[in-house]
């Protein structure tokens, strides 16, 4: 049992199997300016650098979502993935998350995308946490 233990500790903690690859990323508290709202194109995936925290940005329709860019599976960059029907797909494995909320909407993800509130200001998209307190 304890070759298990120590064998399951080391795939968890050293090679991060399983673990949610942004388990322990947070957005900004406060609004944070990303891109000037031009750069967005429709259906385009965008990423932006906040803080040390890249964003996936994609205008969808009438709204624009953002969410982490690094996939929570195995850390693929979403904004080289495939934006359809209100969803991206990450290029690495597939995994597949709705842009509104960052649900799984195929696997092999677990855990869902963490989303964040969106607003253009002065032409300017900016993004927060969305469990950053109301302002």
């Amino acid at each position: 049992m304890a070759a298990g233990g120590h064998l399951g500790g080391h795939l968890s903690f050293v090679e991060g199997v399983g673990v949610n690859q942004t388990a322990f990323e947070k957005g900004p508290e406060e609004w944070t300016s990303t891109v000037s709202d031009a750069e967005l194109s429709e259906g385009q995936a965008v990423c932006a650098k906040v803080g040390d925290v890249n964003i996936l940005l994609v205008r969808d329709g009438d709204g624009i979502h953002a969410l982490d860019d690094r996939c929570t599976h195995r850390g693929g960059p979403l904004h080289e993935g495939e934006v359809a029907d209100g969803c991206v797909t990450c290029p690495w494995h597939g995994s597949r998350f709705r842009l509104t909320d960052g649900s799984v909407e195929q696997g092999p993800a677990a855990y869902p995308q963490p989303a964040l509130d969106v607003r253009v200001t002065g032409g300017t998209v900016e993004v927060r946490d969305r469990a950053a307190p109301s302002q």
